[in-house]
């Protein structure tokens, strides 16, 4: 199967995208951003959590902070970052969604909030952070896009914000907060990446950014804001790691930084 990769860019208020050559079963995502805060930036990518985990320790050791964690396609891939603000992290894992959220509220009682949710290979995995600002958090589940929604508009009218979606088990998991940068936020939702393309150009046409993709049964769900402090953003895809590893490379060069990582089917 011929590979498959994608580029496109936000800066100033225009965008630019090169053609894909084949379609593919799955594709990875970044999302890359300018004016993140970022002084400096890595990634590991592991088969095994514990393959994994080792580098995320390696990695703290280093100075670097945990700024996304994503699992596709029988990879663990890491995002790490300097300039984060964060003061301290630590992560945990739980096959049982019950057992996990029981961890999630004893390590808020230590002070640390929920920052990042992701679920692969049968493990939900939390990663806690100190230093994040936030007010407030609540973690909700809804088994349906159309109950998803109802309850992104009611936290919404509460003053939180959206920080992680994630979709395992068949439920879509979202982490809210107060006291986020955020200023104002939309979301899109379709179950065509072509189209979710479009969707994005719109978002970034009406001032937004994207901070969140997440794909799950089928649908790509997009989540925007505003107040993000970014200046100029990209994204990109590809079905292969090494190429979409060498995208990122190709972006680092230009001064952005990976922000979100996902993966789905095209």
């Amino acid at each position: 199967m011929a590979m498959k990769k994608y580029l496109a860019v936000l800066s100033l208020g225009a965008a630019l995208a090169l053609p894909t050559t084949a379609l593919a079963e799955h594709i990875w995502v970044g999302v890359m951003s300018k004016g993140s805060g970022f002084s400096t930036q890595g990634y590991e990518s592991r088969k095994y959590l514990a393959g994994i985990a080792n580098r995320i320790e390696q990695r703290w050791k280093n100075g670097y902070q945990l700024v996304d964690l994503e699992y596709g396609y029988h990879r663990w891939m890491g995002v790490f970052a300097k300039g984060t603000g964060y003061t301290k992290q630590g992560y945990a894992s739980k096959r049982d969604y019950g057992d996990f959220i029981q961890v999630v509220k004893e390590r808020q009682k230590r002070g640390f909030d929920l920052t990042d949710i992701e679920y692969g290979d049968t493990k939900w995995v939390g990663v806690f952070s100190k230093g994040t600002g936030f007010k407030g958090q609540i973690v909700s589940t809804s088994e349906t896009l159309d109950a998803l929604r109802k309850k992104i508009k009611a936290y919404w009218k509460e003053g939180y914000k959206i920080i992680d979606l994630e979709y395992g088990e068949g439920e879509w998991v979202a982490l809210f907060a107060k006291g986020t940068k955020y200023s104002d936020q939309a979301t899109s939702i379709t179950d065509e990446w072509d189209h979710f393309q479009e969707l994005v150009q719109q978002r970034w046409e009406e001032g937004y950014f994207l901070t969140k993709v997440e794909y799950g049964f089928g649908y790509w769900v997009g989540v925007f804001s505003k107040g993000t402090g970014y200046t100029s953003q990209a994204y990109l895809s590809a079905d292969d790691y090494d190429d979409f590893s060498a995208l990122i490379q190709k972006r680092w060069k230009q001064g952005y930084y990976l922000v979100n990582l996902s993966d789905g089917k095209d």
